[in-house]
């Protein structure tokens, strides 16, 4: 009986690897998260900070500074997890700005939690887990990063919230045309000139991108 056993799996191997099948590995899920942003210079001084996640009982907090870049962050997620909590069945793995999660077995991701105390640096794009919370206040880009007063630019970003709150550029009121949660509308203000535009709610501050003001289009 041993014998034929002996034989039968001889005999399945050896077509795995005429026929090029594979054995199925064990079951797994996956979840994503994207760190976006950039290193911001604030006073004079590089940003340093730290961006923080925790679901499924795993916790962990990355720190950053200068030099650092989404990718590099998330190398150190990836890396950090992986480490910490690989006896529990988590792995993690980068590519470029993007960290993939792998839970083995039949288990699930459960509710993301990640805190952003930075003005540099988010995580987005979040796919695969039940829910995400995150409170912060985050601006991911801008329609223009340059024009003339009275010019109308797309805010993007987070957590702005679904009431009208306060927009600036270097310090100076931008006029609103629109205000959604996650876009907002406005004009470059008279008098304005080149800095950070800022979105402000219930008195936080998001993180500042630079825009420049240049002079006034005209037609020939």
């Amino acid at each position: 009986m041993l014998q034929r056993w002996r034989s039968i799996h001889r005999l399945f191997f050896s077509l795995v690897l005429l026929t090029g099948l594979s054995v199925p590995a064990w079951a797994s899920t996956t979840a994503t998260i994207t760190v976006g942003g950039s290193e911001q210079q604030i006073n004079g001084a590089w940003d340093q900070g730290s961006l923080n996640l925790a679901f499924n009982g795993f916790v962990e907090t990355i720190g950053y500074g200068e030099f650092s870049s989404p990718a590099s962050i998330a190398s150190a997620i990836a890396g950090k997890f992986s480490n910490d909590y690989a006896a529990s069945g988590l792995c993690a793995h980068a590519v470029g700005s993007t960290i993939t999660f792998q839970l083995q077995g039949s288990a699930t991701f459960g509710q993301l939690t990640t805190s952003q105390p930075t003005s540099s640096f988010e995580l987005f794009g979040a796919s695969g887990w039940t829910g995400v919370g995150s409170s912060n206040l985050f601006i991911t880009g801008l329609s223009l990063f340059q024009g003339p007063v009275q010019m109308g630019l797309v805010i993007t970003g987070t957590n702005f919230g679904s009431s009208a709150s306060s927009v600036t550029l270097n310090g100076v009121e931008m006029p609103l045309v629109s205000w959604g949660a996650n876009s907002i509308t406005a004009q470059v203000p008279a008098g304005a000139t080149s800095g950070n535009i800022v979105v402000t709610v219930n008195g936080t501050g998001s993180n500042g991108i630079p825009f420049t003001v240049t002079g006034a289009f005209g037609c020939n």
